[in-house]
């Protein structure tokens, strides 16, 4: 099968270079929350303003235990909730001067959230939320082994699946070097290692959405479902780098 698929791959046309080192980006989603990816080695920094209210929304169902800021005097926190059935918690967040820097710290029943806040002047970030990387992870159960077929039906059922029909267009150092479906699964295989790990966004007529995905063996993204057009997105505003990948029909 793994030989198979080497010279399945052999045949794609995109190219691609190595990625340079910088963790996972913030990407802001079609309903304008900037998410962070939960468990990223580095705090996110929010950045609030005085006068203006700054709403961290939690994952639906999630219950905060305990909220503690190291600077409780010039930053005022409050609890609210949202949905139908009120089971999205949020912090909403206001400092009380510019220029005050302290961290945050929220429990809650799934997990724990390590925060760092900064006031600012201008353009602050109004409405954080995050994704959760360990949950599209766990989208993807490792299936239990299963007797080889020969050769000769392996090929011939694998053939028949793969779908190489894929252009790419966009900044080169974030393009895969091969893009490929199963009928269930998309695949993007990179040439190396990635060391910046670029956020992936399904394209729709609405915007830039969240799609489940996991990375697999350092070298490939495993995209649930088969999207006609996805990006890869690092870095946010001005300086962002994006590629679009998309199937040909």
């Amino acid at each position: 099968m793994q030989r198979l698929l080497s010279t399945l791959l052999a045949a794609a046309v995109i190219s691609a270079a190595p990625l340079a080192a910088c963790a996972a980006e913030p990407v802001t989603d079609a309903n304008g929350i900037l998410r962070f990816a939960y468990g990223d080695a580095a705090a996110p920094t929010i950045n609030c303003a005085p006068f203006f209210v700054c709403d961290i929304t939690l994952e639906p169902g999630e219950s905060i235990q305990n909220v503690a800021v190291g600077d409780s005097v010039r930053w005022i926190l409050s609890p609210a909730t949202s949905g139908n059935a009120g089971d999205t918690p949020h912090i909403l967040i206001k400092p009380t001067d510019v220029n005050l820097t302290t961290n945050l710290i929220v429990t809650t029943n799934r997990r724990s959230y390590s925060l760092n806040l900064h006031s600012v002047k201008t353009n602050p970030m109004l409405h954080v939320g995050f994704y959760y990387p360990q949950n599209l992870a766990q989208a993807f159960p490792t299936p239990a082994p299963s007797p080889s077929p020969s050769p000769v039906a392996d090929a011939a059922v694998t053939a028949a699946s793969l779908d190489f029909r894929y252009v790419a267009t966009g900044e080169r150092k974030i393009l895969p070097a091969h893009a490929f479906n199963d009928g269930k699964h998309t695949y993007l295989q990179f040439a190396a290692q990635l060391s910046q790990m670029p956020i992936v966004l399904e394209v729709g007529p609405n915007g830039d959405q969240l799609i489940n995905y996991r990375v697999k063996d350092t070298t490939t993204y495993v995209i649930d479902g088969v999207p006609d057009r996805v990006a890869l997105v690092v870095g946010s505003g001005k300086g962002q780098e994006r590629a679009t990948i998309w199937r040909k029909v």
